[in-house]
């Protein structure tokens, strides 16, 4: 299905929608503005860190490789992601049927630990492996 080519103007009208978000910030038009807002700039934020990084330009680059293990990467992340919710809905119910203050307070430390770490401890990315008395791999 093709889309409709819009104008600049309505364009410009879409990204300039703050009156609408102040009336009604849960609109469909206002929803989607925010997605195309955020994802148009972590693209150029990405996009021109490549360029620097790479010192090419992307059209030069041997992509589909890349791109088959960004999906693999994708992937993986969306399965944590996907168990970080469960873990927080699991949490919440704790603390919502806890009667106990210290209880609750522990179940909204471990929800803001994940959302903050990906971890219900609060500390940042762990070496497992390191913990669990592996050696460390000789070179």
């Amino acid at each position: 299905m093709r889309m409709k080519k819009r104008s600049d103007d309505e364009f410009s009208a879409f990204l300039d929608a703050s009156d609408a978000f102040l009336a009604d910030p849960f609109s469909p038009d206002i929803h989607i503005r925010d997605i195309v807002l955020d994802v148009a700039w972590d693209v150029y934020r990405k996009y021109m860190e490549g360029q620097r990084r790479r010192g090419t330009h992307l059209w030069q680059e041997e992509c589909l490789s890349k791109a088959w293990e960004e999906v693999l990467d994708l992937i993986c992340y969306l399965h944590v992601v996907r168990s970080h919710l469960r873990a927080i809905g699991h949490l919440a119910e704790l603390g919502r049927a806890s009667a106990d203050a210290r209880e609750k307070d522990h179940a909204l430390t471990a929800i803001a630990n994940i959302v903050a770490t990906g971890n219900p401890w609060g500390n940042q990315a762990v070496n497992n492996s390191r913990k669990r008395g592996a050696r460390k791999p000789q070179r």
